[in-house]
């Protein structure tokens, strides 16, 4: 991810103050192209989006332009940068899906320190790749873009067919596997007097639900397109993301959907409420049972979705009727999963609505400003983009953005993995810490690859 010279010291090649024009031009791939180790043998910084289960995939390749920002308004301030910096592209070709941006958000307004962990990462970082790879079913497309300046067509053309040209993918070839040592225990003491104090603050009538992280650190040495594999082999149906930042990698598995939008049709998806999966199906089956019987799950899960609710119909989103939640069966864990779908006005853009989500009550609590700021005061953890929105957005406003789970920030040999769980009245510390730690061996099974 390309950032701006105070976050990371790194030259920004376009922003929108100084783009008058951007040209793109987008050719047809064989899919065999995006098997490669774009993460181990790259030359600039990667963005990487799988939804296995769809065949779909995009890889961003360094930056032609990138918008940045922090501050309460970054979503509103983002979402119009980027739609002018759409408006600026001169498209070379009338094939393909065309040009995108690609990014994420921290889930707090404020900038990171550049000196800190998440230097690199910006409260808000939205980047129209150099070379972007788009694989959707058996079909395929690279696209370069370029701002032009006064530079015409011609010489555009031939600078980005040049680009094209030149895109040499290295071939995939893992390494073995690599041991992993992480401390599940690491912070557990912390953990439980966290989830008290959340809990006894339900209690009091403060807050309906606050949903409290914890980190633990991982020394791994595996090579970072094994990772990236393991995931999306043990995981399909989940999003799978990567993230560079110079020598750092952001990568996770995320099961959460925060919002896509096609047209004027939306969608999110509300995922609260977790129990274990089973030693066998009808094990599996019992506790898919109790999970939906569960009073404390149920709670939980209700809460979060009539917070998606009227935050989407706060947006002019003609939100459908209220459906019944199902189980989502994932590797490790089960989740109450309830979709969540409706019509929005053409003026309403992604990032709007993304704006407008984040955090939802999954990652955040209820009240959502008052849980955030309860958060930011008493978990004593920078969460960076961890549970925060990551995705794409196309020309034509459509796109989708997941949220940031499953996760670890890698950097010279250490990963720090993330994992939450919801707080609610009647939360017990150590049914949540355990809950906790089954989502960690999770990640640290994934990076041993």
């Amino acid at each position: 991810m390309i950032v701006p010279p105070a976050v990371r010291g790194t030259a920004v090649v376009a922003t929108s103050e100084r783009v008058s024009a951007v040209y793109s031009l987008t050719r047809a791939v064989p899919v065999t192209m995006l098997d490669a180790d774009w993460l181990s043998s790259r030359d600039r910084d990667v963005f990487v989006w799988e939804q296995p289960s769809t065949n779909v995939r995009i890889i961003g390749l360094g930056a032609s332009v990138v918008q940045f920002g922090q501050g309460p308004d970054r979503f509103a301030e983002m979402g119009a940068a980027v739609a002018a910096t759409f408006a600026r592209i001169r498209r070379l070709d009338a094939e393909g899906p065309g040009p995108r941006f690609v990014g994420g958000f921290g889930f707090t307004a404020d900038h990171p320190a550049p000196e800190g962990r998440w230097g690199g990462f910006p409260a808000a970082c939205m980047v129209l790749p150099e070379i972007c790879l788009v694989q959707n079913g058996g079909e395929a497309w690279a696209t370069a873009t370029a701002s032009g300046g006064d530079v015409d067509e011609a010489d555009a053309l031939l600078h980005l067919q040049t680009v094209l040209d030149s895109l040499s993918p290295a071939p995939r070839g893992f390494a073995e596997p690599v041991p992993v040592a992480v401390a599940l225990d690491e912070g557990s003491s912390h953990y439980r007097d966290l989830v008290a104090a959340a809990a006894s603050e339900i209690a009091a009538g403060a807050f309906r639900k606050l949903v409290v992280a914890r980190a633990v650190d991982a020394a791994t040495a595996a090579n970072p397109d094994r990772i990236l594999d393991a995931l999306r082999t043990r995981y399909p149906g989940c999003v799978t993301y990567a993230v560079t930042s110079g020598d750092k990698l952001f990568v996770g598995a995320t099961p959460e959907p925060l919002v896509q939008r096609t047209g004027v049709a939306v969608r999110s998806v509300a995922l609260a409420g977790t129990i274990a999966r089973g030693a066998d199906p009808a094990a599996d089956d019992d506790l898919a049972a109790r999970l939906v019987a569960a009073p404390k799950e149920r709670e939980e899960h209700q809460h979060v979705v009539a917070g998606i609710r009227q935050s989407l119909e706060a947006m002019g989103v003609r939100v459908g009727p209220p459906a019944e939640p199902t189980v989502r069966k994932l590797a490790t864990v089960q989740h109450l999963e309830t979709s969540i779908s409706g019509e929005t006005e053409v003026a309403v853009s992604l990032i709007d609505l993304v704006g407008a989500l984040h955090p939802t009550p999954a990652v955040g609590g209820l009240p959502e400003e008052g849980a955030v700021d309860w958060i930011n005061l008493n978990e004593d953890l920078e969460r960076g983009w961890y549970a925060a929105p990551i995705g794409y957005v196309t020309a034509d406003g459509d796109g989708e953005f997941h949220v940031a789970l499953r996760c670890a920030l890698l950097e010279r040999g250490i990963a720090r993995c993330f994992v939450g769980a919801g707080i609610v009245a009647g939360s017990d510390p150590d049914r949540e810490l355990a809950e906790t730690t089954a989502k960690l061996r999770a990640i640290a099974g994934s990076l041993a690859g």
